[in-house]
């Protein structure tokens, strides 16, 4: 665990962001759109294929033998065979339109709405954390307790077998440690403010304001891109842009029910001259609303997979940060260490001034 997950639940993060969700969903569509309709008819119906090296060949349509095994293939979800070599095949839009929702996903992500709702949704969990509460009004010792009560419990939640308490004061002086950041005593002095004026609206308005200035855009946008190239967005609008173009080319003739391959040519004749100006305008109503279609069943994983990601980096921050003075105490056992090493160096001082004494008298 992140040091700052002992005190914000990254899912109720991740649920607050799921709330703008539509946002996401709607520029997807809108940049996928206007992205198919300013390619040439030329780029919508080639083709591209690729052999078992990774070697990739371009196949534009034209009325021949070539295209029109390669369309009848993807039609019917097979791969391309000549010479007793395999192709993959995917139309020629597939890597830019994937390039667009990758770029239009980091984009949200690194937003500064999505970054004031992160904040918010931070300042949230934190206010009501209760080892901000044990750092405020509390004597030193007395936080210890609690925040070592706090730190034993959310191991325990995670922890296969019984939690050593060595394990747990090694992570509770982790976690006062963070605590004594300037940041995180920014926060405690804003709780202890706002919770004795009583005013919550205006504690999360103050943590938000904080947090916001320290989640860096540039930051934000290097945690969301390491988890989108990661998980399967790509594999999801692959499938997703090849489901859109077979329906699409199904609306100018083109079917996976051919017995033969051959019976295709004169229908792709008869589009080059009646259908060809206009296949992006259809392409471009088919795939994006595809595309949002199967984000959609996937976008909870994937989005606690970017949110947790962007925490981790906080938590990064927040720890690089210098410490101020110490305002919780380490851990006894820290202390017991000193103690001893204190009386190690006294008593060798005082055998060393007694040989002194000895030698010169």
């Amino acid at each position: 665990m992140d040091t700052l997950e002992y005190i914000v639940d990254y899912n109720q993060v991740a649920n607050k962001v799921a709330m703008r969700k539509e946002t996401l969903f709607k520029q997807i569509e809108a940049d996928v759109e206007a992205m198919i309709q300013s390619m040439s008819p030329s780029q919508t119906l080639s083709f591209r294929i690729t052999d078992r090296f990774g070697r990739t060949q371009n196949v534009p349509m034209a009325a021949e033998k070539r295209y029109a095994k390669v369309i009848w293939c993807f039609l019917r979800g097979n791969d391309y065979e000549k010479d007793g070599e395999t192709y993959k095949i995917e139309s020629e839009v597939t890597v830019p339109i994937i390039n667009q929702v990758e770029k239009t996903t980091i984009a949200f992500y690194s937003s500064p709405e999505t970054r004031n709702c992160i904040a918010t949704a931070v300042s949230e969990a934190v206010s009501t954390s209760s080892i901000v509460r044990a750092s405020v009004g509390s004597s030193a010792d007395e936080a210890r307790k609690a925040i070592q009560k706090e730190v034993a419990s959310r191991i325990a939640n995670h922890a296969l077998s019984d939690v050593k308490i060595s394990i747990v004061n090694q992570v509770t002086d982790q976690v006062i440690s963070f605590m004594n950041t300037s940041m995180m005593q920014q926060i405690v002095n804003a709780v202890g403010t706002c919770v004795t004026a009583g005013a919550g609206k205006i504690l999360v308005s103050k943590i938000a304001i904080i947090l916001s200035k320290s989640i860096s855009a540039a930051a934000l946008k290097t945690a969301v891109m390491s988890i989108v190239k990661k998980i399967g967005i790509t594999t999801i609008a692959k499938t997703a842009i090849g489901k859109a173009v077979a329906v699409a080319l199904a609306t100018i003739g083109l079917s996976a029910n051919a017995v033969f391959f051959i019976v295709l040519i004169p229908i792709i004749a008869y589009i080059l001259v009646h259908e060809y100006n206009t296949f992006p305008e259809k392409l471009s109503k088919k795939v994006p609303t595809q595309i949002v279609s199967d984000l959609r069943r996937n976008f909870d994983t994937m989005n606690q997979q970017i949110v947790r990601n962007i925490m981790s980096e906080l938590s990064k921050q927040i720890a690089a940060q210098q410490r101020n003075k110490r305002l919780l105490p380490p851990s006894k056992a820290n202390s017991s260490k000193k103690t001893i090493v204190i009386a190690i160096i006294i008593l060798v001082s005082l055998l060393a001034i007694i040989l002194v004494y000895i030698w010169l008298f």
